[in-house]
């Protein structure tokens, strides 16, 4: 490993260990006064945004959050590759899973083969064109 990759490392341990201690620090404050709210802090909202190669390679503590696909895998099962690793992360698996994707697309065939294969089912939330609410 050449000095580059071993700072590569260094940087993403780094950046994990910070969104833990960020999770860590807003579960503690959910637990001590029933919920987290603070207008100021930048990363209220926070998320952990990564490709599959990264998510691969990462050894990510639990998180206990959701997983949000903004693109689908092309195929069952690279979906259920990203799902395994994922759950690694999520060893209870009690959070959500969302995946965009586009109705008249293959993305929709690896989700219904999905849920034919695992026996699993997925909510739909379709987007009505030129609106701005969910049917």
């Amino acid at each position: 490993m050449d000095g580059r990759e071993s700072s590569n490392s260094d940087e993403w341990q780094d950046v994990i260990q910070s969104f833990s201690d960020k999770i860590n620090g807003i579960r503690a404050n959910i637990l001590r006064n029933g919920y987290y709210y603070d207008s100021y802090d930048r990363a209220f909202n926070i998320v952990l945004a990564t490709t599959d190669a990264t998510l691969f390679k990462a050894r990510l503590p639990s998180y206990e959050v959701p997983l949000i696909n903004y693109d689908a895998p092309s195929n069952v099962a690279d979906y259920a590759k990203r799902l395994d690793r994922w759950h690694l992360a999520d060893p209870k698996r009690s959070q959500m899973i969302i995946t965009f994707i586009t109705a008249d697309t293959d993305e929709i065939n690896v989700i219904r083969e999905l849920e034919s294969f695992y026996g699993v089912r997925a909510a739909e939330l379709l987007w009505e064109d030129k609106s701005s609410r969910l049917r």
